[in-house]
């Protein structure tokens, strides 16, 4: 502005957001009044060559795509025909899992559990955390080197408007940096897959592929998984659904979300937002154990 106008800046009010800078993402508060803490989740206590990112599009509304992440039994169908040869037998033998949901004070946990022809069970450990952060048990069988050496992920569905939807996928190995592409971080090159058949004719399903045998007819996890949220439409008509035992956790889902709008209405923290949550501990697991040892045993003790 000219010197005569200079006290136009005097007039003009902006806004400002508190940010935080960590595992390569910048992270937002756009609340009103102090920042809360940071979410230290794992992956943020890394160095970036331990951590890779897919950043996925998705023409749907947010919640239909967290709640498939969080439906562990659907490993055994959908990703029945692209899932790793690691983790295949323990995901095909048993495909009911028994499953049991308890609220935590960042969300709540998932427990799957599959029986093993030797008489062990198999529980995988899926952790919610509000708002839409998924943290998903490594893709190899427990107590194996595999296990250890296979990259933790976490999925996050951040919602653009109501009906489109940016995933991302946060890959991070604590025990050496991550080759993109590797098993295990496998998801930048599924969603550049994936971003390819995007406005095709169902997403480029391959019929031919699926008359061999192949269940989806889709070539990739990402592809199966956005395909089936998305093609739910734009949102979905919950009211047309029958949930079943295997919607245990979408059913906990709801549940969570509605009792966070009726405390944030009537000016109680919702779940989620309160102080002392263990970011840094919040990670999917998965465990081995008898049919009389409970699988909490399996995880950290500050989250049990």
């Amino acid at each position: 502005e000219p010197p005569d106008r200079r006290d136009l800046a005097g007039k003009v009010k902006t806004r400002r957001h508190y940010a935080h800078e960590a595992a390569g993402l910048i992270w937002a508060y756009i609340g009103g009044g102090e920042a809360p803490p940071f979410c230290d989740f794992p992956f943020a206590h890394y160095p970036l060559d331990h951590i890779d990112i897919a950043q996925v599009p998705g023409k749907c509304n947010w919640a239909q795509l967290s709640e498939g992440q969080i439906d562990s039994a659907h490993l055994s169908f959908l990703h029945s025909s692209t899932i790793t040869s690691r983790i295949a037998d323990l995901a095909m033998g048993d495909r009911s899992p028994v499953f049991e949901v308890e609220n935590t004070p960042w969300g709540f946990h998932v427990a799957a559990t599959r029986n093993r022809a030797n008489g062990e069970k198999y529980t995988r450990i899926t952790e919610f955390a509000m708002p839409y952060w998924e943290f998903i048990p490594p893709a190899a069988a427990p107590e194996t080197p595999e296990y250890d050496d296979t990259p933790r992920f976490g999925v996050c569905q951040v919602p653009n408007d109501d009906v489109t939807t940016t995933v991302w996928y946060v890959m991070w190995c604590p025990t050496r940096p991550i080759v993109r592409g590797e098993l295990g971080a496998l998801w930048e090159p599924w969603n550049q897959q994936f971003q390819t058949t995007i406005g095709k004719h169902k997403w480029a399903q391959d019929r031919t592929l699926m008359a061999a045998g192949h269940f989806t007819g889709l070539d990739n996890l990402v592809s199966e998984d956005m395909a089936v949220g998305e093609a739910m439409g734009p949102i979905a008509d919950r009211t047309r659904e029958t949930l079943g035992t295997s919607d245990t956790a979408v059913a906990r889902f709801r549940r969570v979300y509605l009792e966070a709008v009726r405390r944030n209405a009537e000016g109680e923290v919702p779940r989620g937002c309160g102080p002392n949550i263990p970011y840094a501990k919040i990670m999917g697991v998965g465990t081995y154990h008898p049919g009389n040892i409970n699988w909490r045993n399996a995880l950290d003790p500050q989250l049990v």
